[in-house]
């Protein structure tokens, strides 16, 4: 039951990202450019806010990437590229990675989402935004706030002046940082990836695999896959991923609300949490734990490589 309940924090995610980014029309504006190049306008943070469909593919993106720092598509990667050396006893599981290895061109490899990754969040050795985590956590810190002192001041509308200027203006330079990105870019990566993800996770509980590892799941799968040092590390990005998707999906209703909703709570403090930093606290406590993830492990791409191929060639 327990490791039902764990998938599930990630089976949701996942589910959410496929909602958000199939209602995006991926036609811009098309009669506006003679070229058919169908690039879109910049627009100006002050004066243009993102759609919400845009917002659900950035949401998406930030969400893939914390799964890229947990290694998921790098395992299944590398189970492809070492197709032909595996001891697989299931017709139907090899036929299944022979389709992952034709298909893998339809999608962006690992460096090009490391390199976009790193622009869009500050992920990876070589960072380009560093500015991002930082903004997500004003971000969350201050919706926790504004919440204690909705709290502490009972029946009155909303937080103080500080507490509620000061989460509107967190959501807003995020907000800002969205709308100053390629929308139609934007989108198309969204999706490849999160196609790819799918693809990655259908291998993983793939029948004739499962048996071959001996594993009940595709998440038990990943773990005998994965080095097992790490496995914290991992759980936390998957869970900071999942957290942080629904943050950033609820910017859109921030700047001109009154308090945070409880979803945008919740969500904010799950992230803090998993990202291991501080949570302001007063009156409000903290919710219950969250499921950790199943055990799987972190390590850099190059290591989990290695890891993963070494441990599919033990398959005999």
């Amino acid at each position: 039951m327990h490791r039902r309940a764990s998938s599930d924090v990630l089976a949701a995610a996942l589910r959410d990202a496929s909602r958000a980014l199939s209602g995006f029309s991926a036609t811009l504006a098309l009669a506006e450019d003679p070229l058919r190049l169908a690039l879109p306008t910049l627009p100006c943070p002050e004066t243009a806010a993102p759609s919400r469909d845009l917002l659900g593919a950035w949401a998406a993106l930030y969400l893939q990437a914390e799964l890229e720092e947990a290694g998921v598509l790098a395992a299944v990667e590398a189970l492809v590229a070492q197709r032909h050396t595996l001891q697989l006893d299931d017709r139907a599981a090899a036929a299944r990675l022979d389709r992952l290895a034709w298909t893998a061109r339809d999608y962006p490899s690992h460096d090009e989402r490391t390199a976009l990754f790193a622009q869009l969040f500050g992920f990876g050795v070589t960072p380009l935004r560093l500015d991002f985590p930082q903004r997500l956590l004003r971000l969350a810190t201050a919706v926790v706030r504004a919440d204690l002192e909705r709290q502490r001041h009972g029946n009155r509308p909303g937080p103080g002046l500080i507490s509620r200027s000061a989460w509107q203006a967190a959501a807003q330079d995020l907000l800002a940082a969205v709308a100053a990105a390629p929308a139609g870019s934007l989108l198309n990566w969204a999706r490849r990836i999160h196609a790819h993800l799918l693809q990655a996770f259908e291998l993983l509980g793939d029948a004739g695999l499962m048996r071959q590892l001996g594993s009940r799941s595709a998440w038990d799968s990943l773990g005998r896959l994965l080095p097992e040092d790490g496995a914290a590390r991992r759980d936390a990005a998957a869970r900071r991923g999942a957290a942080g998707q629904q943050l950033l999906r609820g910017l859109a209703d921030m700047p001109g609300a009154e308090v945070p909703d409880a979803m945008a709570v919740q969500a904010a403090l799950r992230w803090l949490a998993a990202s291991g930093l501080p949570v302001p606290t007063a009156s409000l406590p903290l919710p219950a734990a969250p499921p950790s993830l199943p055990d799987t492990a972190f390590a850099r791409s190059s290591s989990l490589s290695r890891a993963a191929i070494e441990r599919a060639r033990s398959w005999a």
